[in-house]
């Protein structure tokens, strides 16, 4: 099943390879879980910095059966958002371990957490 992709870019144009890397990164997530529904991809650049490269900023939303699960990365303190095909990466690989929780949670994977035995009470007479 393909994933149905939404893909938004705000103060900023539209550019094929860009388009290109998120499918290919939608892609991804898809090979990892059957269960997508559909990704919604928003770029931006929202500061424009006239003595600093821009920063940019990814915003990417999946659903999938009872959840939502989006991730925000923003230009932060950290300047390796000046790429924004890092600023890419870095949203795409923390949507990927939000959907790897999820999926382990769905199949009940969730390590719990061992509880000392209860002592025994003796039974009064």
């Amino acid at each position: 099943m393909a994933i149905t992709i939404e893909l938004s870019f705000r103060n900023l144009e539209r550019s094929e390879f860009i388009e290109d890397n998120i499918k290919q990164r939608c892609k991804r997530l898809e090979s990892l879980s059957d269960e997508i529904t559909f990704c919604h991809v928003v770029v931006s650049a929202p500061h424009q910095h006239q003595h600093k490269g821009n920063h940019y900023e990814v915003h990417v939303e999946l659903r999938v059966p009872g959840t939502e699960l989006a991730v925000t990365k923003n230009t932060g303190v950290s300047d390796a958002h000046e790429d924004l095909y890092v600023a890419l990466r870095d949203a795409f690989e923390a949507l990927e371990r939000q959907l790897n929780r999820w999926k382990e949670k769905r199949r009940s994977d969730v390590k719990e957490h061992s509880r000392p035995p209860r002592p025994e009470v003796p039974d009064e007479p």
